[in-house]
């Protein structure tokens, strides 16, 4: 057997192991009065081995002490020492939601050291959190509304989303958009990091309608995008025109989470509605087939492709629509070029909206209709930019563009109307 079917072999039993708590197997707690916690700055095998012993109790720790030897015998920063040290963390977020886990500090030591040994702090500094060494210690925290689970191995569920615990508000989760997780991290085309998994972490945001959600490897870029959803009902009289804004990229594009419940900030499963280990390890194991264990539309969410800092339900009461690329002269049924672009932004800050319909129209100096060829609706991408690359016209003359729109999903935003710059279309020949 490879060292990989190894390590998703360990994962694997782990669960087994959860479906009993420690006190029902006779088991002693780990001790953590004797540990000092410290972090190291290069890849150090003996102090995974060293926290990891001090914070699962047995027989996880021999478990995971053999994982430790698979990562060491591969070498640091392999493939296959990555895909060992994700199936520890798996192992790490499944005790957690267990109610299993050691200290959260330990936890969070362990787990810096493990990206220590999984990413070349030189070569793959993309990789690694923003600060580093990263703060697990409320990701970890069963009671804190952390998060912290892999996704992308073949014994997760390839659509089940990543919820905050517990399962009530501050209440977020990620999800693949219509999509699956081994889909969405494919690594051929964007050049996401091998083995294809990660790990997903967060922690409540500065706001109590925030939330703040982070990935490993950090530069992990999503297509499909996925879906953020926050514990926010976005169809009542005062969130009609609440969307989600991330942090750095903007206001997102706009979708109703159908995995979250508004009423109760919680996921409705078909496994039942009391939790015990044994039924989240057979979630986590797909024992009941690759259903949609969560089925219920509610929550405020919003598209993006990465995942790396603060997401907060935000209200975009109107939108204004610019031409940052103005359409020039060209030739009766010749394309316009360059291609025109408009951008969508929130005129009280000028922040980006993704997810804004728009449609171009063209006029003649006394403002009256003309033919417009080409695609002349365009929805704006997650930077809030609406790009039309083939626009052409049959008639000749002086014309303007007119641009109006609306918010996919948003009825009640008000989108304002935008004007071109002159411009001529002359004949053909």
């Amino acid at each position: 057997m490879n060292r990989c079917a190894l390590s998703v072999l360990a994962a694997s039993t782990v669960l087994t192991v959860l479906g009993c708590s420690e006190r029902e197997r006779g088991l002693p707690a780990p001790q953590f009065h004797d540990i000092v916690v410290t972090a190291t700055s290069t890849c150090d095998f003996d102090a995974v081995s060293h926290l990891a012993n001090h914070y699962f109790s047995p027989p996880l720790q021999q478990l995971v002490q053999d994982s430790v030897g698979l990562m060491q015998s591969s070498g640091a920063f392999t493939v296959p020492a990555r895909q060992v040290g994700f199936s520890i963390m798996a192992i790490i977020g499944a005790a957690v939601s267990s109610g299993t886990a050691g200290d959260p500090a330990i936890g969070s030591s362990l787990t810096n050291q493990l990206i220590l040994c999984m990413f070349d702090r030189t070569a793959d500094s993309a990789s690694y959190p923003k600060t580093f060494p990263e703060d697990f210690t409320v990701p970890l925290t069963s009671a804190a509304h952390g998060a912290f689970e892999t996704r992308g191995a073949t014994f997760e569920s390839p659509t089940a989303p990543v919820f905050s615990r517990p399962l009530s508000s501050p209440f977020s989760g990620i999800a693949p958009s219509g999509s699956t997780w081994p889909l969405v991290l494919d690594n051929t085309p964007l050049g996401n990091p091998a083995p294809n998994r990660i790990l997903v972490y967060g922690q409540p945001g500065s706001t109590p309608q925030s939330y703040d959600w982070k990935v490993m490897p950090r530069n992990t870029h999503f297509d499909p995008a996925v879906v953020v959803a926050l514990c926010i009902d976005p169809f009542t009289e005062t969130t009609t025109t609440s969307m989600v804004q991330e942090e750095n990229l903007g206001i997102l594009p706009f979708v109703d989470a159908t995995f979250l419940v508004p009423g109760a900030c919680s996921p409705t499963t078909s496994l039942g509605n009391s939790w015990n280990p044994l039924r989240f390890a057979k979630r986590f194991m797909r024992l009941l087939g690759p259903q949609d264990l969560w089925g219920n539309p509610g929550g405020l969410a919003g598209a993006t492709p990465g995942v790396k800092s603060e997401f907060t339900g935000d209200a975009v009461p109107e939108v204004t629509l610019t031409f940052i690329v103005q359409p020039t002269d060209t030739r009766a049924n010749q394309t316009i070029a360059p291609p025109v672009q408009i951008k969508a932004t929130r005129p009280s800050d000028g922040t980006t909206v993704g997810g804004v319909q728009i449609t171009i129209t063209l006029v003649n100096n006394n403002g009256v209709k003309k033919t417009l060829l080409g695609t002349t609706t365009q929805t704006t991408d997650v930077s809030g930019v609406a790009t039309f690359g083939d626009l052409r016209s049959t008639d000749t003359g002086g014309f303007r563009l007119v641009a109006t729109g609306s918010v996919v999903g948003r009825p009640a935003i008000v989108v304002g109307q935008a004007t071109s710059a002159r411009f001529n279309v002359r004949p053909a020949h």
